[in-house]
């Protein structure tokens, strides 16, 4: 799975605000919308940033799935 996909399944999860996640992180809505939907590279520092602003280690997202998502 692309970390991307795990940044969105814990947005969605989680119940977060994308216009939130993107000021916390220090991104435009324009720029994580289009790294959620893979039309643009997440730079690792961008990634670090929405860890941040989503308050989990990197690590822990890279594991992250929802249990349907492990039923597929």
């Amino acid at each position: 799975m692309d970390i991307r996909d795990n940044i969105k399944s814990y947005i969605e999860h989680r119940g977060f605000i994308q216009l939130a996640i993107a000021q916390k992180s220090g991104l435009t809505p324009a720029q994580l919308s289009n790294v959620l939907h893979k039309k643009r590279c997440l730079e690792a520092n961008e990634l670090f940033a929405i860890c941040d602003a989503m308050e989990i280690a990197p690590g822990e997202l890279r594991l992250f799935e929802l249990d349907e998502d492990k039923a597929s």
